[in-house]
């Protein structure tokens, strides 16, 4: 599972998709989590480029909820319903994006931000910490503050999205998880890690003591609260799994990096 410069579908079942693009010179990993029945997307780190993320959503929307119709900019007005008859024809619409997740404040997640509030008038959203960061960089002002616990839920949708509060690589780092089935009813348990944590280690920090609370954070709030089959999306680059990193935390710990 990796991301490429195409949008890349890396999770599906019959209730929604997670699908991943690529941008930048930097390989900074969006993510966008599409509900089949609603139409309803929530996308994760607006790193750059905001026509294409945008257009990246409506292709996700075209391909995975094609008995829904997308809105028309030019087609805003109101039907007359005389008779039942009348809802014949009409499809319903797309929702869209509803909520914009920033994971950190670090510049080269951000940098699309601005363009993507004003293309979907979506909700903003990040860690309480890096909200001063965010509007010093991209004159945006977060609407809501992630402490870490709260929820994310969806029209229609038992399915709910998590913020981890994981400070260290930004003080207002944030991990979100997502718990669902794959489609033959085995449990799948989703991270977006942000640069929190990738294959091979945690995100940079610049001082030991960073690295000493991201590490201890890493640790108990991800080793220690899921099981080696969850699966790491990071904010750049090859996903990998918890168990696949497991082994390898003492020499993390050991090289203080």
């Amino acid at each position: 599972m990796t991301t490429y410069p195409e949008s890349t579908l890396i999770f599906e079942n019959a209730e929604f998709t997670v699908r991943a693009l690529s941008v930048s010179e930097m390989d900074n990993s969006v993510y966008l989590i599409t509900m089949r029945a609603t139409g309803e997307q929530l996308l994760i780190d607006a790193a750059d480029d905001a026509e294409e993320l945008y257009a990246f959503t409506l292709d996700a929307l075209l391909q995975d909820c094609p008995h829904l119709e997308l809105t028309d900019e030019a087609d805003r007005r109101v039907r007359i319903i005389e008779s039942e008859s009348d809802f014949e024809g009409i499809r319903q619409r797309a929702l869209g994006v509803t909520a914009l997740v920033t994971t950190h404040g670090h510049w080269d997640h951000i940098r699309a931000l601005p363009g993507l509030e004003a293309f979907t008038g979506a909700i903003t959203y990040a860690g309480a910490a890096d909200i001063e960061a965010i509007a010093e960089q991209q004159g945006v002002t977060i609407e809501h503050a992630l402490h870490g616990g709260e929820e994310f839920d969806f029209y229609a949708s038992d399915t709910v999205l998590r913020a981890i509060s994981v400070p260290g690589h930004t003080p207002g780092s944030v991990v979100l998880s997502l718990q669902s089935t794959w489609d033959d009813g085995s449990p799948v348990t989703l991270l977006f890690t942000g640069d929190s944590l990738f294959p091979g280690g945690v995100g940079k920090t610049e001082s030991r003591e960073q690295f000493g609370e991201l590490f201890a954070n890493v640790l108990e709030k991800l080793f220690g609260a899921f099981d080696d089959e969850a699966i790491v999306l990071p904010g750049h680059g090859l996903s990998t799994t918890l168990g696949a990193e497991r082994p390898h935390l003492e020499e993390w710990g050991e090289r203080g990096w």
